[in-house]
């Protein structure tokens, strides 16, 4: 994958969406029309696998959600969003692409360096949890999983330190899911999910 400058406005069909800061640490808006403004607020674009995810917040209905999105050399984006109150969609900024991995089921109990996690749900409105070492329970409070993609996207809250943040995984061909992390406090990381 080249290097793509993902800073900048990009139309989509929710409106045109303005990245700014860093590619490690996205922030923005977009303007969905009619006073609505919706702001970014996390962010990660990784230039090695395309993969940009964020986590956003609608003030006209008071709704946090996340999205992501697989970028191509040779079109622009594709991705989806998803929000706690089950609402979920498309939200198209690049083409999609077939992952020869991507027929699998997602969910289930995955392993991970930050403890097992496990989705609940349905693949394109995801829920579940993973358990921390030291009795850390993370909530994962809206997803979902695009199999033509392999695109997986959560939105989560930790109640030990009150933090939200936003996670971004792609499939690989052997079946593994890896990905990122991060939070409005600016912690960010690498999140691999094995089967």
């Amino acid at each position: 994958m080249s290097q793509v400058n993902v800073l900048g406005t990009w139309p989509s069909n929710w409106g045109p969406v303005t990245f700014t800061g860093t590619p490690d640490h996205l922030s923005g808006h977009w303007d969905q029309g009619e006073g609505k403004q919706g702001q970014i607020t996390a962010g990660f674009y990784n230039p090695t696998t395309g993969l940009l995810v964020f986590s956003y917040y609608q003030a006209w209905n008071n709704q946090n959600g996340v999205a992501g999105f697989l970028l191509s050399e040779t079109n622009p984006l594709v991705g989806n969003w998803a929000q706690p109150n089950g609402s979920h969609g498309g939200w198209d900024l690049i083409r999609t692409r077939e992952n020869p991995a991507s027929h699998i089921n997602v969910v289930k109990t995955w392993s991970s360096a930050w403890g097992p996690v496990t989705f609940t749900g349905t693949p394109d409105h995801l829920g579940g949890h993973w358990d921390q070492q030291g009795g850390k329970q993370g909530q994962i409070t809206a997803g979902s999983y695009n199999p033509t993609t392999g695109l997986l996207i959560f939105s989560y809250y930790q109640t030990w330190n009150n933090q939200h943040g936003a996670a971004g995984f792609l499939l690989s061909a052997s079946g593994h899911f890896n990905g990122q992390y991060v939070q409005p406090n600016g912690s960010h990381g690498g999140w691999d999910l094995t089967p």
